[in-house]
């Protein structure tokens, strides 16, 4: 039923009723596929809008997973703090924390590499 109202939706170049039609029935994953598809320039804002939405009703790990996409791990900490959910807020920082610490080790040996491949002087 959602594909083919979908397709409609398409189909007369209203992507945003589509977009909607999934928000208004909780199918997030689908609504994001459409953000992404034709308004990346918004999937970040949608992505956090999702995040406090959820935390709003209480579904911590979707809002969590929504936090994150959204580049906003902080609100995904603040969110189980909030709640009396240390061990979960423990486990987002040291996730982004290692992976942050990952990517800047990576950035690094790419710098190392750059230098090291030029002439000798």
């Amino acid at each position: 039923m959602f594909k083919e109202a979908e397709r409609l939706y398409l189909a007369l170049g209203d992507p945003d009723m589509a977009i909607t039609m999934y928000k208004n029935n909780k199918q997030y994953d689908q609504m994001i596929r459409l953000v992404t598809a034709h308004h990346k320039d918004l999937l970040i804002d949608t992505h956090l809008y999702l995040g406090k939405s959820l935390e709003t009703e209480g579904h911590f790990k979707q809002a969590e997973h929504h936090y994150i996409e959204g580049k906003d791990w902080k609100s995904a900490i603040n969110m189980y703090c909030a709640n009396s959910l240390y061990e979960e807020a423990y486990r987002v920082f040291f996730f982004d924390f290692t992976s942050r610490l990952l990517n800047h080790l990576e950035e690094l040996e790419h710098q190392s590499k750059l230098h090291t491949c030029g002439p000798a002087p």
